[in-house]
């Protein structure tokens, strides 16, 4: 059974919101992981729209996770 999260199909794993209205998007993927069709359609809508998605790959959970924090740590002001 999955669970129904009520998110459009292909939504980023992750949301961020930062100072001054910025909202950055993350697809996270293992190394080998690639977006799947509704992602790269969702993504491209977000795009046209303005906003950032960003894929990010790593081997392991604590490395996404060490990835993001640099990338929204260098947008801080």
């Amino acid at each position: 059974m999955q669970a129904e999260t009520h998110l459009t199909a292909g939504e980023p794993d992750v949301r961020v919101y930062i100072t001054g209205g910025v909202l950055l998007s993350f697809e996270l993927k293992t190394p080998k992981g690639s977006r799947s069709k509704d992602q790269k359609s969702r993504h491209a809508k977000l795009i046209a729209l303005g906003f950032e998605v960003i894929t990010v790959k790593a081997k392991t959970p604590e490395e996404m996770a060490d990835l993001i924090e640099i990338d929204v740590r260098n947008r801080l002001p």
